[in-house]
Formats: structure tokens, sequence, C-alpha cells
């Protein structure tokens, strides 16, 4: 399953940007494998803290949580701060009016269908997801 997302980044020093990516979950295959398909090197300069890839290994118990968060259609900021202890670090914010109505504008345009794309699944389980039957789809995939 992948889910395509797009946020607001506030940087110190940055102009504000809206920023794509993607989640993707992906089963039956091993971590290190995983990591090696989608391995992305950048200096650490240019990346800071974030790693343009994760990979994390999902308990089935937390299926449910997770296709909430990756489906989930917010306008959200990374606010970027100075911490006490002097190290710059993030957190999430609700998006201003004004970059909001930019949000939508584009999120918009875009099909639920491109926004969130499946496979492997059965047709009866994306046409689930579509209606957002959330609880059937976490017993489907059990």
């Amino acid at each position: 399953m992948a889910a395509y997302e797009m946020s607001g980044n506030h940087s110190l020093e940055e102009p504000y940007v809206f920023e794509p990516h993607v989640h993707l979950i992906v089963g039956g295959a091993p971590v290190e494998a995983l990591k090696a398909a989608f391995q992305v090197r950048l200096p650490r300069g240019a990346r800071g803290r974030d790693k343009p890839v994760r990979v994390s290994f999902i308990q089935n118990s937390e299926l449910g949580n997770l296709l909430g968060y990756l489906t989930k259609m917010k306008a959200q900021d990374r606010v970027e701060y100075l911490g006490s202890n002097g190290r710059t670090n993030r957190a999430s914010n609700r998006m201003r009016t004004v970059e909001a109505n930019l949000w939508l504008r584009c999120m918009a345009t875009l099909p639920i269908t491109h926004a969130i794309q499946f496979g492997g699944f059965a047709t009866s389980v994306t046409a689930l997801f579509i209606n957002a039957e959330m609880a059937t789809i976490v017993r489907a995939l059990k």
C-alpha cells in the first residue's frame, strides 16, 4: 500500500515549502532487503536528522492504527525550532489558514485513488477502503 502525503515545512533558515512524500506498507520482504532496495544516500548535512527512507517492522496489532495514520488527509506543518539544548528539532503543528487553503486546493486536484494505491489486495478490500470501512479492512488483513 502506498499513500501520498504533503506537509508544509517551516525551517529556521529556509523559506516555507510544501514537502510531498510517500508512506509504504510492504509485506513479506526481509527488512535488510527493503533497506537495500530503497537505499538513498544523502550527506548528513543535506538531510540533518531526517532520513529519506525509514524501514520499520510492524506488528499485526499495529496495523489498524498504521492504516489510519497513512490514510489521513490533514493539513499539517513540520516546524523546526531550537531546543533548550541548542539543537534544532521538529514538531508537527496545524497549518496556518493561508497555507492550508493552498494545500487543500492542491489535494483537491488529486483523486483519492491516486493518493492511495493498493497492490496485492483483492478487489473487495480496495472497494471497502474507498468506502472507508476501516474496521472491516483491518479484519480482512489479519
